[in-house]
């Protein structure tokens, strides 16, 4: 094979390996970035961040309810974990959903 023609190969291989690697490196940064930028779809569909802006689903504290829920659900007489203290607890983490209770 010509010197030439093996140089040309060996260096095109060098650029395909170079981009490749910027390719790679650029797709990490936009990564990196994303990490670091608000959740605004989680936000939006409800799922709660630190950072969600206020008026998003994911504003709120989903665990804000807990003791006032614990409390609820004791003073029907039912009993952390059993069925009927989960089924409580669900019903009104749902209705807390809906906006129904606050």
């Amino acid at each position: 094979m010509n010197s030439a023609i093996l140089r040309g190969t060996v260096r095109a291989r060098e650029l395909e390996d170079a981009h490749a690697t910027r390719k790679v490196l650029l797709l990490a940064e936009a990564l990196g970035l994303s990490a670091c930028a608000n959740h605004p779809v989680d936000c939006a569909v409800g799922f709660h961040h630190a950072d969600c802006p206020p008026g998003t689903a994911g504003y709120d504290d989903p665990n804000r309810f807990a003791a006032v829920d614990d409390k609820q659900c004791r003073s029907y007489g039912l009993t952390p974990g059993t069925k009927d203290y989960a089924d409580c607890r669900i019903k009104l983490s749902t209705q807390h959903d809906k906006g129904l209770v606050n």
